[in-house]
């Protein structure tokens, strides 16, 4: 079929962009800038052939999910409803869910899976969360014609927990965008200047903080390191609150109230690039991933990485970074201090790691992903 009509769920996304906001966002305009079919983009309640983030907040949709009772149902027989209104007007020839759970749709669907967290870790999740997709998930997973993963490591996962055909998955892996570069301090002094920050004098870590994250390993580790060392390096983390773990939170801002540790909340992307690039060192401990983007902005921006030692982040990172081992603090306090003493200009293997993650774009995703709608779309004519 030479043209067709997809249609690309766009529900997920916020106006605060997580790693899944990303993967829309970069999918749907590349697929928007693409002549090879007619794209659709819907929002949860219209389709469009323009594709736009959203202006909703994400502390309200936060607030409603967690606690109003049947949030996550509620949410979905809404959005059951707009969709089925939608088919049947435009008669969409295929349709991707890019966030885990597809809806109801008689013709070929493709469904990404970015990861299983909530299965290997139910108790780093909300209990509500973690039993919708429990209850949900294998069924949605037998209705996708072909499934993505963005890793090997997760692909292999849903062959072995949910009995899935190898044939059936296809793992595409992300791209980085190319905002995420080195900058010298002329380009970012602005941005360093707002928080007070020294370039190369200071560790960094993005994402969430909630417990999947681990964030209490790295605070540990870094309260280990002299005083004069943590004055001159301090502790930056930016990020918002991914869900409401009061006692993990309370935690983390109790070690907020130490004289060198920073919270900043959700910025833009423009500072969120500068602080990448000004970094002496990015942190990234998760306890599990399905891909991780910062560590490859990271590298692209000629920033080290120092990461945890999960299969996700062996595969996706190889050998451009260091890795430590969750439950060792002193795995992370090793490096650290390390890396107090080898400034950027000093550290050798920068430019080989920026080379290998400029391996991962967006347009290759795109690509692989168009011939994947192809592929499935050929195979039910």
């Amino acid at each position: 079929m030479s043209s067709y009509k997809l249609v690309l769920n766009c529900r997920a996304l916020s106006n605060e962009i997580d790693g899944i906001g990303k993967y829309i966002i970069n999918l749907g305009m590349g697929l928007q800038r693409s002549h090879k079919l007619n794209v659709y983009f819907f929002n949860g309640r219209t389709c469009s052939q323009t594709f736009s983030t959203p202006n909703n907040k994400n502390r309200l949709r936060s607030i409603i999910r967690d606690y109003l009772p049947f949030s996550y149902e509620t949410r979905e027989i809404v959005n059951k409803y707009f969709f089925k209104k939608e088919n049947h007007k435009k008669r969409f020839n295929l349709y991707h869910e890019p966030s885990i759970l597809p809806l109801p749709f008689k013709g070929p669907t493709i469904l990404t899976v970015h990861d299983l967290s909530w299965v290997l870790y139910p108790h780093l999740h909300p209990v509500k969360r973690t039993k919708f997709l429990t209850d949900n998930f294998n069924k949605k997973l037998q209705q996708a014609n072909s499934i993505i993963t963005d890793s090997d490591f997760v692909k292999n996962q849903i062959i072995d927990i949910f009995n899935i055909s190898s044939s059936k998955i296809n793992t595409i892996y992300l791209g980085i965008d190319n905002d995420y570069r080195p900058k010298t301090f002329k380009e970012v002094y602005k941005t360093l200047a707002e928080f007070n920050l020294t370039y190369d004098n200071f560790f960094l870590y993005i994402g969430t903080i909630e417990p999947r994250k681990n964030l209490m390993d790295v605070i540990h580790a870094y309260l280990k390191l002299p005083l004069k060392l943590r004055l001159a390096f301090p502790l930056v983390l930016v990020g918002r609150y991914g869900w409401n773990d009061k006692n993990s939170n309370f935690e983390i801002e109790n070690y907020l109230q130490n004289s060198t540790i920073f919270w900043i909340k959700y910025q833009a992307k423009e500072k969120v690039t500068d602080l990448v690039a000004s970094a002496r060192l990015l942190i990234y401990p998760s306890f599990y991933e399905g891909f991780g983007f910062p560590p490859l902005e990271a590298l692209k921006s000629n920033t080290p990485v120092l990461c945890s030692n999960i299969p996700t982040l062996r595969e996706i990172l190889k050998n451009h970074v260091s890795f430590a081992d969750n439950g060792n603090v002193d795995s992370f306090y090793i490096i650290l201090k390390k890396f107090t003493q080898i400034t950027k200009n000093e550290n050798k293997l920068l430019k080989k790691s920026k080379l290998y993650s400029n391996k991962f774009t967006w347009q290759k995703c795109i690509n692989k992903t168009l011939d994947l709608y192809n592929k499935v779309i050929d195979s039910h004519l």
